[in-house]
């Protein structure tokens, strides 16, 4: 690249047997990933070929440095890798972390002299499963790294992981710390040693079962600061959230399906009734709904630990619909990069207390209104009996068209709702495109200007969030926002 810029401007400061059954009686074991055997080969995510365009970044600030991404197999993460600059001597500390945050496994570069790529064997070998998402860092205590910009501005598959659009991250700090930011999709050149299972065993498929008809750059602080919004960073649209270009179902499902296996995996599907899912920690990846929803409390019991990723959901039939049932619900899942395309209503946080917390990132909602107005409310998000709600770098858009709906995001307080954490979000429509009554934490907000017919927010309770920065922006011709002014709680 001709030009690169540190993480982000220096005038700026700191701050994710299988048995699944339809109506028309089908067993989708092709679908299922089965057990494995360890195999002794070593991969890379990277192409160690590929030279940084700016081996050394001037920027002398500390800084955790990593890649986000996810596997397609299961293996063994065993070491950790990075591209050490002709400026980076002293000794390093690389992490693997799980999307929660939590640090798996570390591992000790010794202080050396040599630049280039840099192993180092991890304090003990990392599980991976298929689909499982991970962060790959290492702690730089005075920057100088290596870097290239504008390497992940879509998602992109490499050596058989897939790498979300702004897969490099950073976080700017004194110590190490889970990086959660993102610049330009830049690439930090770090990477990990991958030992692939092999030998898939056979699964025995289960018995179909009928279903159910669906019911209708930053200067270092010594201590906290209030984030401020990152100019350059890549928020997600309509073109680039949801299914991979060139993507198509291995399979056509028109029914509804029910997921009773735990751990189970559905990918590559096109769907035109209810996902039930009815077992613990269940994915769907690269899913298609047409008309589509998805429910993880359709019994007594919520299934927890759902995961839904790279996938499109899109109006179909919905817009016949005036029960204001969500897309996707009811709590205790995690949805990823998924697009919510032209729905009556998005996505329900809700079920407490049976369902848990829910995460949100890299995705985008647009909700329009439905074909007959009606008594319509319309929420992009909307919390009902909710538990910890997080959202990260997505966007809402709530389209009426001269049909009342509520909000795009609509987490108030009397409807037994909890906590949210919300970062790097952009709203636009409704009466007050962000309207919120429970405690948490709320920076980088931006509401589209003069998207609202009241207001561009309505918090009940300003003294019971911990943090609150939010701009009126416009959004550039690539769906960026452009700062206009800041927004008091």
């Amino acid at each position: 690249m001709s030009e690169y810029r540190s993480p982000v401007p220096r005038h700026a400061s700191r701050t994710s047997a299988l048995a699944i059954t339809a109506s028309i009686c089908m067993v989708l074991a092709a679908f299922l990933i089965p057990p494995t055997k360890a195999s002794a080969t070593t991969m890379t995510i990277l192409n160690h070929g590929v030279k940084p365009a700016v081996p050394v970044d001037p920027d002398p600030s500390g800084v955790e440095l990593g890649l986000r991404f996810t596997s397609a197999r299961a293996g063994t993460i065993t070491s950790i890798q990075f591209y050490r600059s002709h400026a980076q001597k002293a000794a390093y500390t690389g992490t693997v972390w799980s999307t929660a945050r939590k640090r798996l496994a570390t591992a000790k570069f010794p202080a050396s002299s040599v630049s280039g790529w840099q192993t180092a064997k991890l304090s003990k070998p990392v599980r991976v499963t298929a689909g499982q998402t991970l962060v790959a860092s290492y702690y730089a205590p005075a920057g100088q790294y290596a870097a290239t910009n504008s390497v992940f501005t879509r998602p992109a598959t490499r050596n058989g992981f897939r790498v979300p659009a702004n897969g490099g991250v950073y976080r700017y700090g004194s110590t190490s710390r889970f990086p959660t930011q993102s610049w330009r999709g830049s690439n930090y050149f770090v990477d990990v040693g991958f030992q692939p299972a092999a030998t898939a065993f056979p699964s025995k498929p289960a018995t179909p079962q009928p279903s159910k008809p669906a019911t209708p750059k930053p200067q270092p602080s010594s201590g906290p600061t209030t984030p401020v919004k990152l100019s350059g960073e890549v928020y997600p649209t309509r073109d680039t959230t949801g299914l991979p270009d060139g993507w198509k179902p291995e399979r056509t499902i028109k029914g509804d399906l029910h997921i009773r296996t735990a751990g189970a995996v559905l990918q590559d599907v096109r769907v035109s009734g209810t996902i039930s899912v009815e077992a613990q920690n269940v994915t769907l990846r690269r899913v298609e709904g047409i008309g589509a929803r998805v429910d993880n409390y359709a019994g007594s019991t919520c299934s927890s630990g759902l995961v839904i990723e790279d996938s499109t959901f899109r109006r179909g039939n919905l817009g016949s619909d005036q029960t204001g049932t969500p897309v996707i619900g009811a709590g205790s899942y995690t949805a990823r990069n998924v697009l919510v395309d032209g729905a009556p209503e998005g996505m329900r946080v809700g079920g407490k207390p049976a369902c848990g917390p829910v995460v949100i990132e890299d995705s985008f909602i647009r909700v329009q209104r439905p074909d007959v107005c009606g008594d319509w409310h319309g929420d992009g998000i909307q919390g009902y009996g909710g538990a910890k709600l997080a959202i990260r770098n997505s966007v809402i858009k709530l389209e009426e068209d001269g049909c009342g709906g509520t909000a795009p995001f609509f987490y108030p307080a009397d409807q037994g709702n909890t906590a949210v954490d919300v970062d790097r979000l952009i709203v636009s429509g409704g009466g007050y495109p962000f309207r919120l009554g429970m405690p948490g934490s709320v920076s980088n907000l931006n509401i589209v200007d003069q998207s609202w017919g009241y207001g561009p927010v309505a918090v009940d309770s300003c003294s019971s969030l911990s943090q609150w920065q939010a701009e009126i922006v416009k959004l550039d011709n690539k769906g960026q926002p452009v700062p206009i002014r800041a927004v008091s709680c």
